[in-house]
């Protein structure tokens, strides 16, 4: 822990990974509903290792575990809840086996969502069902040797509150990410100023916004430099848009790297620390923006 956040207050910029999901589908890996891409930490193990590792080759110091959607709630849609925690011990593993073959300090950051599609926060589910779920997955994250927790792409505060409570109770450092509507906001409408409020008593080493288009994001550099004092990141989508059957359509139009790196290049700018790449995004992403950063 002392590591980390040595590393994270010593270093100008942090380059995050891009994106797993959308990577494995764009490397013919099915990623289908309802696990997305926590099926691969099964049956596709040295997929996951060589993304992981792929990001690390292209500059990247935190790596993120392929666990996004390895809670036990997502794998009771399969009828199969005993399976989530063999998939979320071997992402974990994936992710450290990677780490430990980089000549140079990489951490891993413990990837927690919302229980449900963190595109609709009228789905979020009752605070038992919240509490119980998200207990568990924080406090096996912590046990298996990840860096810190990182809460992503949550879209309520009410779900936030609940997840940054047991991070805070685990020994680790947690950052917390939010997912934003075209306003600017929480994807369910509530303020995003209200949100760093709130989730600040709690603690989190840095706050960031994630999984929305680049303009969209542009909306929130104003609120997170002025409402948290803390460590602040952006990683946004790049090519593509969701979709209902694998998870992402690449050929859908989104972000290119171009337009990436120069929003980048302005949030660094502006006090942004940590920058990275959500869906759509992959490794020419990440090696644009290390250079970019590197240059700054």
């Amino acid at each position: 822990m002392n590591n980390f956040l040595s590393f994270l207050q010593s270093h100008n910029f942090i380059v995050l990974d891009g994106a797993m999901g959308t990577e494995l589908q764009n490397r013919g890996y099915r990623t289908e509903l309802p696990l997305w891409s926590a099926k691969a930490n099964l049956d596709a193990k040295d997929l996951v290792y060589q993304i992981h590792y792929d990001y690390i080759q292209a500059g990247a110091d935190i790596i993120t575990t392929n666990t996004f959607r390895t809670q036990k709630h997502t794998f009771q849609k399969i009828n199969n809840p005993n399976l989530a925690e063999q998939a979320t011990i071997n992402a974990v593993q994936i992710a450290i086996k990677a780490k430990k073959r980089a000549f140079r300090d990489v951490f891993v950051g413990g990837s927690l969502t919302t229980l449900e599609d963190c595109y609709q926060p009228n789905l979020v589910p009752n605070e038992a069902i919240l509490r119980e779920d998200h207990k568990r997955q924080t406090q096996l994250l912590a046990e298996l040797g990840v860096d810190f927790l990182f809460c992503e792409a949550i879209n309520t505060i009410r779900e936030a509150k609940i997840l940054a409570e047991f991070a805070q109770n685990t020994p680790i450092p947690f950052f917390m990410s939010f997912v934003i509507n075209d306003d600017g906001n929480l994807l369910n409408g509530e303020s995003l100023f209200d949100a760093i409020e709130i989730i600040n008593k709690f603690k989190p080493t840095a706050i960031l916004v994630n999984c929305r288009p680049i303009d969209i994001l542009q909306k929130t550099v104003d609120t997170l430099i002025n409402s948290f004092s803390g460590v602040k990141g952006i990683y946004p989508n790049g090519q593509g848009k969701p979709a209902n059957d694998l998870g992402w359509d690449f050929h859908q139009q989104g972000d290119d790297i171009k337009k990436f790196t120069a929003h980048c290049r302005i949030w660094a700018k502006k006090g942004i620390k940590i920058l990275g790449g959500c869906c759509g995004t992959n490794v020419e992403y990440i090696q644009a923006l290390r250079s970019m950063l590197d240059q700054l």
